[in-house]
């Protein structure tokens, strides 16, 4: 099964759950990338992509202060608003490649769902072992790059039982 480049593979259970395209698909043309820039520091983010046809739910914009995320000083990423352990993203027409990188304490699920909200394909990344009182100041979480191509993404859930921060998102 082929597996986009710079994305970790699938584990076994998921990779039988679901039927991926190989890329016999029209490569993905004209691709959307937020980098979130254009935020305010903790500003509830939902419909301000909306020109795109973008609809966030669940998140917040912020500038991380813990070193660990090895972000640069200016930067503006995503993380779950307070109590949520998931961010959403809404799309008004379906798309056919999503993708984000993520840094987080443990691993983060990317799913996405068709018009009726069902699953129809997911990806995992980071490690499963949360680091807990042994980081020093030259410890940082490492990034990934999430990347799923699939027919008919209406929406798609960014989840973990630990804290990540969004990067970036990108879709087509």
């Amino acid at each position: 099964m082929w597996t986009p480049p710079q994305t970790l593979p699938l584990y076994e259970t998921q990779y039988e759950k679901f039927v991926y395209q190989p890329f016999s698909c029209l490569p993905v043309t004209d691709p959307l990338q937020l980098d979130f820039t254009d935020l305010k520091v903790f500003e509830s983010v939902q419909d301000q992509y909306q020109r795109w046809g973008i609809r966030f739910e669940g998140a917040i914009a912020l500038r991380p202060s813990n070193p660990a995320f090895q972000i640069e000083p200016e930067t503006i990423v995503l993380v779950p608003e307070v109590g949520c352990s998931n961010i959403a993203v809404q799309f008004e027409q379906l798309r056919k490649w999503v993708g984000a990188v993520v840094t987080a304490t443990q691993r983060v699920k990317l799913t996405l769902l068709n018009r009726e909200n069902e699953p129809i394909a997911e990806q995992w990344a980071g490690t499963v072992q949360y680091v807990q009182g042994r980081q020093t100041t030259h410890e940082f979480f490492p990034q990934h790059s999430m990347e799923l191509i699939q027919d008919n993404i209406a929406r798609v859930e960014f989840s973990s039982e630990a804290p990540f921060i969004l990067h970036s998102f990108f879709c087509a």
